[in-house]
């Protein structure tokens, strides 16, 4: 079950304590439905939590990610929808090396799993695991689902918040707490570390959530700071963010006055351009997801239009079917599988040369998009009809 977030939410702390506005306009926007990413990785936090929940158990050990209970998937609750999400191996995988490292650590500490957590009466949150080792290392840890961004433990204000709300809830046992270790779980990210440490006296600690706690109490007395930068990244209010329209103001003068050439812009020109650039491109992918959204919903907006993204092809049969159909036309076991699957059409498209070959492969396969976009209404692309896309009828 997934709690009531505060509104100056730990995890989005990076941005509020840069922008105090993205909270005061955020109440005026409604909430954006929650992303398949997001509704996915609550659902590995669910199976952490229930693979932790072995060690209560009389054998104190984990329950085995790959051993959940039939049907083999997770009910998601977001507002009022309900979301079954499928435990795939991948997803076990990832929750089983996040455990692990959790029980390799603990060396047999009490866990808290899943704690409600608080450094202010308007700054509280869950924390996904904590424990203390040896009496004197308070270890926290955050657990991310998620592959495409990675994220550091180093001067986190979300891993801190959790940290200091913890360390508040010992009471007199945090007299003992010397050393903060604070973790960054992340098993699916590519080619780099998937745990991010970083460890702190308590000191250190207490400093850092003084600085957030004022950062609050400074956001009730200016609530309409807008600040652009990094944090805008996740920001809801993006597309409606006046601070961005001042941004592409300052642009568009650039633009006028280097209308030929920039041999002559200033270093100091150069610099405020570039700390704009991933404010703006957040902008701009915000605005066009606003738009899309819209016209999903039936809205339409003058000179565009929906169409399907590129659409890749998929076997049409099951695995069995398919492997025997491949055998047919003369390829090899080796030939077809990748580890535990059957290789995609175009992989095998590769191997077949033979034209007429090549022609019943076309027949065992369909093309599927992966979804909308936006696209310029002059393009040659055939516009979706958004009703018969959602609707069978």
């Amino acid at each position: 079950m997934h709690k009531k977030h505060s509104e100056t939410t730990p995890s989005s702390a990076e941005r509020w304590t840069n922008c105090f506005a993205s909270i005061t306009i955020g109440k005026h926007i409604e909430d954006e439905a929650a992303s398949e990413y997001a509704i996915e990785g609550n659902a590995a936090h669910d199976l952490a939590e229930w693979s932790l929940d072995g060690l209560k158990t009389v054998l104190k050990k984990p329950h085995d990610p790959f051993d959940y209970p039939p049907p083999g998937s997770i009910l998601v609750t977001e507002g009022k929808k309900e979301f079954k999400i499928e435990i795939t191996d991948e997803m076990s995988t990832a929750v089983k090396f996040y455990v692990d490292y959790i029980v390799h650590n603990a060396k047999g500490a009490k866990l808290n799993v899943e704690k409600q957590i608080k450094i202010s009466e308007k700054i509280f949150g869950t924390v996904d695991v904590s424990f203390i080792v040896d009496d004197d290392c308070l270890h926290v840890y955050d657990f991310k689902y998620g592959k495409g961004i990675e994220v550091e433990a180093k001067n986190n204000k979300q891993i801190l918040i959790y940290a200091g709300g913890v360390l508040q809830s010992l009471g007199k046992k945090a007299d003992k707490i010397k050393t903060v270790k604070l973790a960054i779980v992340q098993p699916r990210i590519f080619y780099k570390k998937k745990v991010k440490v970083w460890k702190i006296t308590k000191k250190r600690l207490q400093q850092e959530i003084n600085k957030i706690i004022k950062l609050e109490k400074e956001r009730q007395k200016n609530p309409w700071l807008f600040v652009t930068g990094e944090h805008c990244r996740w920001c809801k209010v993006n597309h409606v963010c006046p601070q961005q329209y001042f941004d592409f103001l300052y642009i568009e003068k650039l633009k006028n006055k280097y209308a030929d050439g920039l041999q002559k812009i200033s270093i100091k020109e150069i610099l405020k351009v570039l700390d704009m650039k991933t404010s703006i491109s957040t902008f701009l992918n915000s605005v066009a997801a606003f738009a899309q959204n819209k016209m999903e919903s039936g809205f339409i907006v003058p000179g565009w239009k929906l169409v399907q993204k590129r659409a890749t092809r998929k076997w049409k049969q099951k695995d069995q079917k398919m492997f025997k159909f491949l055998i047919s036309l003369g390829l090899e076991e080796k030939d077809i599988y990748e580890p535990n699957k059957i290789k995609s059409p175009a992989q095998i498209y590769t191997l077949v040369k033979d034209k007429e070959a090549r022609k019943k492969i076309d027949t065992m396969t369909v093309k599927e998009s992966s979804g909308l976009r936006l696209d310029q209404e002059k393009s040659r692309k055939f516009e979706v009809d958004i009703l018969s896309h959602y609707y069978d009828d």
